[in-house]
């Protein structure tokens, strides 16, 4: 497909073609929906070709909405940037060809003054990383700024323009960008400074391996690449103990670097994935592979160079190779051709799944050294992301007839319509048994217990699924009451849920939470906002991990340094609203008790009450405050949230829990010292 984008002396952007055929189909969509947008067909005056070419184009940018300064287009998400004299960035969607590209989003620096006149704040120049997942923005007078595809805020420059100045600095592109654009692999930005004397600058990035190679391991991993190495996220579970995962400052990183000798000839590396337990990780440049074994630290390569040199990572055969052995073709167990164009492929438990270019799914079965296709798949659900759609095909139900309802006939729902990546929860945790985590640049949306059915046995799963987590500890306001075992008063405000509703043996068969109605995916999804970017999901400590970019600046350097931080964000009390907000409390109390052994679960009971207080002032507080007194934590929570709350929402506050002075009195009785004081 010929496409270009052509930018007018008016500062009007325009969806150019020079096919035939879809010149035709967009003159008749153009005129049938005529909304005032400039059309244009262009014949050249002068003749350079055998035939003719015929230029068709549509405006899809007006200057209205600012004069479009520069443009560049991001083919893997069907995306169109167009940078304005104002500053802002409108990004298109180009994913119909015969039709106007529309507005997706815009992307706007919030820390710009209004005051700022409109050409200081001039976009100079923009480019899409080769893979389509980021964009860099040059500023004619503001320095860079970069965002991930659907508008996460990766870094920018001017959050520390009012530290930029003097004599002493050296690193002048923070002045204004005339050109940048993104070096191989997407490691490195180069820039050229707009300001006299022009100079050049590189400035190095890490990705994650999900640019390349979108896999739920890699998600779960925290897996960056750089320019010479990877950084694998250290799991707090693995090397710290349980009150230091919530710490960011106790996060450390470790730095694996690439052979030289692979890539001195193979640079730069475009693939990488880690293996679900974390252990071994494969990497692939220009040409052949090499992995790691995280437990010996040692790369493993190929012997036979000209071996290495015959085959490149894209596609076309499929290798089995063993850990164990040498990296020799006289060692590979097994060989597949392929006729079509691999577009992903992953494993699940003993399957390969590997999904074509031409809309075909291949499944393949491996079992001692060796793969076997699977030509008949009775059932698979099968989730996709293309072009931004988080797209997910259910089999349809089998008619009587097998040849009226073939085997492979799907129906498809669009969970997200921009996504960037996902990630799927593989364990369960009690009555959550699967999860879907959805990151669209601004935060997580989270489908849960997704595609379970009404007849679903969590009893049976959580008993033979092996990826289950280990049963955690019983909260004592639990325990039968034939088990005689002395527990105290769990339940210290009054309310609890009885012995009748929530009896060990019926808490699997009693739920109700689940995720079937496609219809009501809006209503049914969960929405985590973040300021930072996520990388992985531990669903097994309720923490969200992820990096945002720290810039400083020492005038004695002259030098501005950028620095890579760690960020935690606990989802538990997204999960626990939700669940109270549907009355499904008893779920929510077996949830929560999964978590209850971390000494942060307290903390999240209080952001959830805070939560609920703050955005639902004025709503009944009581189904809240009943989930909170099925745990010790709650005398805690509710004095540590009055002491941080506005006096404006005691009342409230309260009305709910009951008077102060009556807490008091329940503080005393309980030997709650430390809350009193």
């Amino acid at each position: 497909m010929n496409v270009s984008i052509w930018l007018s002396n008016e500062g009007r952007a325009y969806f150019v073609q020079n096919s035939p055929s879809l010149s035709t189909q967009r003159r008749a969509s153009v005129n049938s929906t005529s909304n005032g947008s400039h059309s244009k067909s262009i014949t050249p005056s002068i003749l350079t070709f055998e035939k003719p070419i015929h230029w068709t184009g549509v405006c899809f940018h007006d200057n209205k909405n600012g004069r479009a300064t520069c443009v560049s287009i991001n083919s893997k998400f069907s995306l169109v940037a167009v940078g304005t004299e104002k500053g802002s960035i409108y990004v298109y969607s180009a994913q119909n060809y015969a039709s106007t590209p529309s507005l997706s989003h815009i992307l706007v620096l919030t820390s710009w003054s209004s005051q700022i006149a409109h050409h200081d704040n001039a976009v100079e120049s923009l480019e899409w990383t080769s893979d389509g997942y980021a964009i860099a923005v040059g500023f004619k007078n503001r320095g860079l700024a970069v965002w991930s595809v659907y508008g996460g805020l990766l870094c920018a420059s001017s959050e520390m323009d009012d530290v930029f100045s003097g004599d002493k600095l050296k690193d002048t592109y923070v002045h204004g960008i005339s050109t940048l654009f993104w070096g191989p692999g997407n490691h490195q930005l180069f820039v050229l400074s707009g300001e006299k004397p022009t100079k050049f600058f590189t400035i190095p990035f890490a990705k994650s391996a999900l640019t390349s190679y979108l896999h739920s391991d890699n998600a779960k991993r925290g897996l960056l690449q750089t320019d010479d190495r990877i950084l694998l996220y250290n799991n707090g579970g693995d090397y710290q103990e349980n009150n230091t995962t919530i710490d960011p400052a106790a996060v450390a990183w470790t730095h694996i670097q690439y052979p030289a000798l692979y890539i001195t000839d193979h640079w730069p590396i475009r693939y990488a994935s880690i293996s679900s337990d974390g252990k071994f990780i494969a990497i692939a440049g220009k040409r052949g592979f090499a992995h790691y074994n995280a437990i010996s630290n040692r790369w493993k390569l190929f012997g036979n160079q000209q071996q290495e040199q015959s085959f490149l990572i894209r596609g076309g055969m499929i290798r089995l190779y063993s850990r164990e052995s040498n990296l020799d073709n006289a060692y590979i167990l097994h060989t597949e051709s392929i006729s079509n164009i691999p577009a992903y492929m992953t494993l699940c438990g003993n399957f390969l799944l590997l999904y074509t270019s031409e809309n075909v799914l291949n499944v393949y079965n491996i079992c001692l050294n060796q793969i076997h296709s699977i030509d008949n798949v009775i059932s698979a659900n099968i989730i996709l992301l293309v072009d931004g759609k988080l797209i997910m095909l259910c089999p349809k139900a089998l008619n009587h007839n097998p040849i009226s309802s073939p085997l492979n006939q799907f129906d498809m729902h669009i969970l997200h319509q921009k996504a960037e990546y996902y990630w799927i929860g593989k364990k369960s945790i009690d009555n959550l048994i699967t999860s879907l985590w959805v990151a669209d640049g601004k935060g997580l949306m989270t489908f849960t217990n997704i595609l379970l059915g009404r007849d679903f046995d969590y009893t049976s799963y959580s008993q033979e699924s092996i990826d289950s987590e280990p049963s955690t500890p019983t909260t004592p306001g639990f325990l039968l009451p034939n088990m005689n075992v002395d527990v105290g008063k769990p339940f210290s405000l009054g309310y609890r849920i009885s012995h009748e509703d929530m009896a060990i043996g019926d808490i699997d068969e009693c739920t109700k939470w689940t995720t079937s109605d496609f219809d009501k995916l809006d209503h049914l999804s969960i929405y985590i906002p973040l300021d930072f970017y996520p990388l992985s999901i531990f669903l097994d400590k309720g923490i969200i991990v992820g990096i945002e970019q720290n810039i400083s600046y020492r005038d004695s350097l002259g030098f501005v340094l950028f620095k890579m931080s760690p960020k935690m964000h606990l989802f538990l009390h997204h999960l626990l609203r939700y669940l109270l907000q549907h009355d499904l409390e008893r779920d929510a109390v077996v949830f929560a008790r999964a978590y209850e052994k971390f000494v942060y679960f307290g903390h999240a009971l209080e952001i959830l009450l805070h939560t609920v207080l703050e955005e639902e002032a004025g709503q009944d507080l009581g189904d809240v405050i009943k989930f909170l007194d099925q745990f010790p934590h709650a005398l805690d929570v509710i004095v540590s949230c009055a002491r941080k709350t506005e006096v404006a929402l005691w009342d409230h506050l309260f009305s709910a829990v009951g008077k102060p002075k009556d807490l008091f009195e329940v503080c005393k009785v309980n030997a709650r010292e430390r809350i009193i004081c």
